[in-house]
């Protein structure tokens, strides 16, 4: 993937955008397209420093729930490929779990995040099989219409973008998706605050389908189980899948209520190919 400066869209001179002279700059190697005003705010550098000292946050690539929901993300992904050269992009790819997922069924895997330290680490882990680089959902360093996939997962609200940002990161998703392509936006939130993402994905798309995981359940009985955590039966309870499985069963039948982690697939029309004959 060639990337663009997301204040033009235009390729980059280096790390300058050659219309307006914007300067971006580097970490660890990776372009840090973004905001310049905003890479010196607090809020900029308390996300970054998440992924400075080498930990996962929350423990997502051993929690069982959160292992299972790549699953169901992959799975997904890999069903909307039009071809193993499809492009897609991993947005808010963290520590590019996903990204690695998805490297096993695509040679075009992009991946992008707020965090320059969390995508110099999926970099240094993934090598060149991915393009990376750190970049904001709301203004993409992507080309229009580039991409057969794009991935928007925890997620639109956990990302603290207001509804004008949300609105806006759905925006910046079509843009991207060449016509015909999908988008999968997935976000970890309370059944009661499932509208806040349902809602700025329906302003630009119209919702093929959505997505349960069915783990409310899970975190339901996790939070009694939390005042073991450090202990071997916590551990154990927190990364077993068979748990989760079972856990699965009983919160299917709440039907939408019972997942925290939900999403939606849509999809970018198809580009008109041609116009019917006028009737004589």
């Amino acid at each position: 993937m060639t990337f663009v400066s997301p204040c033009c869209r235009v390729a980059l001179d280096v790390l300058t955008c050659p219309r307006c002279r914007t300067t971006y700059t580097e970490h660890a190697g990776i372009a840090v397209l973004v905001d310049p005003a905003f890479v010196k705010t607090a809020g900029f550098e308390v996300n970054d420093r998440r992924y400075q000292n080498g930990a996962v946050p929350w423990a997502y690539d051993r929690q069982a729930p959160e292992v299972q929901k790549y699953s169901v993300l992959t799975e997904t992904v890999v069903s909307l490929l039009p071809s193993r050269a499809s492009a897609v992009a991993d947005v808010g790819c963290s520590l590019g779990l996903l990204s690695q997922h998805l490297l096993s069924h695509c040679d075009d895997v992009t991946a992008l995040d707020l965090s320059p330290s969390a995508v110099a680490r999926v970099k240094e882990r993934l090598g060149p099989r991915v393009s990376a680089a750190a970049a904001s959902a709301t203004a993409l360093p992507l080309p229009d219409a580039s991409l057969d996939v794009v991935v928007m997962s925890d997620g639109l609200v956990s990302w603290s973008l207001g509804d004008a940002g949300k609105l806006t990161a759905v925006r910046e998703a079509e843009r991207v998706l060449k016509p015909g392509g999908h988008a999968v936006f997935m976000d970890y939130v309370t059944p009661s605050r499932h509208h806040e993402l349902i809602e700025p994905v329906k302003a630009v798309f119209g919702i093929e389908r959505m997505l349960y995981t069915h783990d409310r359940l899970w975190y339901v009985t996790e939070s009694m189980v939390r005042v073991l955590k450090g202990t071997a039966v916590h551990t154990f309870f927190s990364e077993s899948l068979g748990w989760s499985k079972a856990l699965k069963k009983v919160s299917r039948l709440l039907g939408p209520a019972g997942s925290k982690h939900f999403g939606a697939v849509v999809q970018k029309p198809p580009a008109v190919t041609g116009t019917a004959a006028p009737r004589t």
